[in-house]
């Protein structure tokens, strides 16, 4: 979101206060790739993270109207999210263990989430900064970083020689490395995520 101006986010909530169709394509490429990686923490499986993803989002989208900003749409899909991938999970236990499960998932309840909602904010930050990089060095870093791809398995992906890829990724970190120098905290949770960029 930060990649966003107040006036852009200003605009983007009149649009869908006025019902505009296209602002939810918009709002999910914006807002879900954070809240899979959300829901992952708290869904065991990666169908049902996704699924809950998917449905917080269009509970939103039902409720549009009540939303004042898009910061109150943001707090709304993300308590969704948990709420039901919370639900999902004491599913599940009950299925293996009724009573002796529901205990375990009522702490897990209590567990203070925000620091994940931190983790998934910095994370959409980074990939929407990848994002802005040169095509082919924004394809090396993705790749590398969200699948985790070796510099030989990208380069047989892309069809390019591994010191294309290296020199792409060697690029990619020094652009990105620009970047979050105006966004320092940022890069020090990135450290501690394990996404070294100095």
């Amino acid at each position: 979101m930060d990649l966003y101006t107040e006036a852009e986010l200003a605009a983007l909530h009149e649009r869908l206060r006025a019902n505009d169709g296209k602002v939810f394509d918009q709002l999910f490429r914006l807002l879900y790739p954070a809240l899979r990686y959300y829901a992952l923490r708290y869904s065991p499986q990666t169908h049902m993270a996704e699924e809950a993803a998917m449905d917080s989002l269009l509970k939103a989208w039902e409720r549009r109207a009540e939303f004042q900003t898009i910061d109150n749409l943001k707090a709304f899909v993300y308590t969704s999210t948990r709420h039901t991938c919370l639900n999902q999970h004491k599913m599940e236990k009950r299925k293996m263990d009724r009573e002796n499960r529901y205990w375990l998932e009522a702490a897990d309840a209590e567990q203070p989430f925000d620091a994940h909602i931190i983790e998934a904010e910095v994370l959409m930050q980074l990939r929407q900064a990848i994002r802005t990089l040169p095509t082919q060095c924004s394809q090396v870093m993705l790749l590398s970083y969200e699948e985790g791809l070796s510099g030989k398995e990208i380069a047989e992906r892309l069809g390019i020689a591994v010191s294309s890829v290296n020199n792409h990724k060697a690029r990619g970190i020094y652009l990105l490395r620009k970047f979050f120098e105006q966004h320092p905290d940022a890069l020090l949770l990135l450290s501690v995520l394990g996404v070294h960029l100095l």
